[in-house]
């Protein structure tokens, strides 16, 4: 079983020893530490004496990143950026969290989760495109509380795939980091960044969307090219707030050059109607 000090490393046991405690009150106060450095999920597996397994899984992955944030940062001093990017992790992060998820890792604005691992989700699909809905919600809320200030924050893109991936921990010099690779990985990732060619906030693959069932708020786009991947995929996308329309007259018309260039003619894209456009 992973050692949850050892996922931490020497230093961090250290720091958050109290002389002069009890064991019980001493290993308590040694779990909300713990709790405050390491996922909430992966802590209470652990102290709790269940494995954290590792080998091949089905599970979704959710990259998620702002567009435009560089531009954005521009604009502020380190310590505003430093404060959006702490309301920007805790509100996507409670997202995941409440729907099932677990945040493997923040880089500034980017952000990937797992859902069905480490613990098993019989509708990990919906849980995941659940959470992602919720955190387009939280960045709209964060983007009304700084265009108060005059600021507006950029829109969230959001990938999902779900497919076989290998769970399990990665080992640094000091620690380990419990993470998920493979495949489904770096298709959610292409699709995160599919996100701002479509001019959508959400891009999920097919295989999410068979397991969601009927949504009237993805639009479907059959035989999307994807760098990295050999075989042509069918591709389903949820809007930007207030963008259904152009979204489906870009994917559109960037299905009928690629049919030209092929020398074909008959239509090729299959377009869901959102709920906001009926």
């Amino acid at each position: 079983m992973v050692s949850v000090f050892a996922v931490l490393g020497p230093r961090l046991r250290r720091r958050i020893r109290r002389p002069g405690l009890s064991s019980a009150n001493g290993n308590e106060i040694e779990f909300a530490a713990l709790r405050q450095y390491a996922p909430t999920t992966l802590v209470d597996r652990v102290i709790h004496g269940h494995r954290l397994d590792c080998g091949e899984q089905e599970v979704t992955i959710m990259f998620v990143d702002l567009s435009g944030y560089t531009a954005f940062a521009e604009d502020l001093n380190p310590e505003e950026v430093f404060s959006f990017i702490s309301r920007f992790t805790l509100v996507v992060s409670r997202a995941i969290s409440e729907n099932g998820g677990y945040v493997v890792e923040f880089n500034g604005d980017g952000m990937m989760a797992v859902f069905g691992s480490p613990s098993q989700q019989p509708h990990k699909e919906r849980a995941a495109l659940r959470a992602a809905r919720s955190i387009l919600d939280a960045v709209s809320s964060l983007e009304a509380s700084s265009m108060r200030r005059g600021l507006g924050v950029p829109p969230a893109e959001i990938g999902l795939a779900t497919g076989p991936a290998f769970v399990g921990n990665i080992r640094t010099a000091d620690r380990c980091i419990w993470s998920a690779v493979g495949s489904t990985t770096n298709r959610a990732s292409r699709l995160q960044r599919l996100a701002r060619e479509f001019g959508a906030a959400i891009v999920i693959d097919s295989t999410t969307r068979a397991a969601v069932g009927p949504d009237s708020q993805l639009i479907g786009i059959p035989q999307v090219r994807i760098r990295g991947i050999r075989t042509p995929v069918d591709l389903f996308a949820h809007p930007q707030p207030g963008a259904e329309n152009a979204l489906a007259l870009r994917a559109r018309d960037a299905f009928d050059v690629r049919h030209a260039r092929e020398g074909r003619h008959e239509p090729r894209l299959c377009l869901v109607p959102s709920a906001h456009s009926r």
